[in-house]
């Protein structure tokens, strides 16, 4: 809902990204409106998100303080995922377009890369969005990230490697063997939503602040230098 202070999430939170109806059902067929895509994809944010970007104030007019949505507006609006209207409007109820959540996913995500066995570098970033999402086996070298860093469940148990990496955000480890040389974050989460057993091996110069492991590891440090 709206107002009040900013929402305390737990794991029970995290999995209900998308919920049905007072009515008890779910409307698989119906249409999505644009209140609705906000409140998912505000699940969706991490936590460091959260207590980076969250907010209940916006200028949209049809947004209301109280309304059940406004958090989630607001606080995708300041991250620059959703936007209104050139008359000041949100228009809340209004049914999202193909383009819409194209554009949506493009701003959450990042720049993708999907291309398996591909050697990339921080060449191959796009410049207007923070975040980078990997989703097949592949490398990448020589990269500042701005924000976070995804590798997806898709990757499965196939190797990814980041070499003199440095991700400003938050390096989030969903799948994949994932091999760090030479690499720099803050803040390191290994979550699994298919329950695999994740490996993340640190190497060379790496200096990984802190490390969040909340599904099945297997942590290693091999001839890190200091």
């Amino acid at each position: 809902g709206g107002g009040g202070s900013k929402p305390e999430l737990n794991k029970e939170d995290h999995i209900a990204y998308v919920s049905g109806y007072p009515d008890g059902t779910v409307q698989p067929e119906g249409y999505i409106t644009r209140e609705e895509v906000a409140t998912i994809f505000f699940r969706l944010l991490t936590d460091e998100a959260r207590d980076k970007f969250w907010t209940e104030t916006n200028s949209y007019t049809d947004v209301a303080p109280t309304a059940w949505y406004n958090n989630a507006v607001s606080t995708l609006s300041r991250m620059g995922i959703l936007g209104g209207y050139e008359d000041g409007t949100f228009r809340p109820q209004n049914v999202v377009t193909r383009g819409e959540v194209a554009k949506i996913i493009y701003y959450y995500l990042g720049t993708s890369l999907s291309t398996a066995g591909k050697a990339y570098t921080g060449s191959d970033l796009k410049s207007d969005t923070d975040n980078v999402t990997i989703s097949e086996s592949c490398t990448l070298s020589n990269a500042t990230i701005d924000g976070d860093l995804y590798i997806t469940e898709g990757v499965g148990s196939d190797t990814v490697t980041l070499n003199n990496v440095q991700v400003n955000g938050t390096l989030i480890v969903s799948g994949g063997t994932v091999t760090m040389v030479n690499m720099t974050s803050d803040h390191v989460i290994v979550s699994s939503p298919m329950g695999r057993l994740l490996q993340v091996t640190a190497t060379g110069a790496t200096r990984i602040a802190e490390t969040e492991v909340h599904t099945a590891a297997a942590l290693n440090e091999r001839g890190l230098s200091l």
